[in-house]
């Protein structure tokens, strides 16, 4: 069969426009008319740059069904995130984001040793936060701590104290530092019992704890010791460190 020349050229213009519109609905090319076959979106530029959207962490956090591998500008950190499907997680933390909390007592405050748990008494006073990044962490109180991104964080915490004996001397001591994730027991520093030779000696304990968290828990570092009838306890130091792993 024999088309007419009309035809064969109609024929022709609509396989060639049809192709074109396969081609432009497979891919998106800006500043390219040949991008590479395994890109679906591709840019080319030598004289301007990509911008993803940009926002602060609070509009990041409150985009309410991110897609995982979404992706933003963060302009309180100033670095890239990325959604993994559960959290945001930052891409080029150009410092690590850290928490410390400390003070030297020398013996001039007391704390209690009453057998109960009771935060830490360090954080409440403006110079004992030795340094914060304030686009993670918060301060709330005295051993009260929130954090505000998704992430793993370790903690560690310190105490000393100068009598911890008790009316009866040489006797084993029990204590306990724990970490309470939204007033709930979540784990240990450090627990045991401590033999104290005399009222007269130094005596103290630290550890190390690492978990994930999610934005906006509180955490409480708390201590529980056991002095026997004397239920106070001079304080020496307490230290509070916090470092977001990732």
């Amino acid at each position: 069969m024999i088309f007419p020349p009309q035809l064969v050229q109609r024929l022709l213009f609509f396989i060639l426009i049809f192709s074109f519109f396969i081609k432009a609905h497979s891919q998106v090319a800006i500043g390219t008319t040949n991008p590479d076959d395994g890109s679906a979106f591709e840019i080319e530029s030598t004289t301007a740059a990509f911008v993803p959207p940009r926002m602060t962490t609070a509009q990041m956090l409150a985009i309410p069904t991110p897609l995982k591998g979404a992706t933003i500008f963060n302009t309180s950190t100033d670095t890239i995130f990325v959604f993994n499907g559960t959290a945001w997680k930052n891409q080029l933390r150009a410092t690590v984001s850290t928490l410390t909390l400390y003070r030297d007592f020398s013996g001039s405050e007391t704390i209690n040793g009453n057998s109960t748990f009771n935060n830490f008494t360090i954080g409440a006073v403006a110079n004992e936060i030795k340094s914060i990044d304030t686009d993670i962490f918060e301060v709330l109180g005295d051993g009260k701590i929130k954090v505000k991104v998704d992430g793993v964080y370790q903690f560690s915490a310190g105490l000393n104290v100068r009598n911890f004996n008790g009316t009866a001397s040489g006797s084993a001591r029990k204590f306990i530092i724990a970490i309470f994730k939204n007033n709930i027991r979540y784990g240990y520093f450090s627990r045991g019992f401590a033999f104290i030779p005399s009222a007269s000696e130094y005596w103290g304990t630290s550890g190390v704890f690492q978990a994930a968290f999610s934005a906006n828990d509180v955490i409480d570092v708390q201590y529980y010791l056991d002095n026997s009838s004397a239920g106070t306890l001079s304080v020496d130091y307490m230290n509070i460190g916090v470092i977001l792993v990732q």
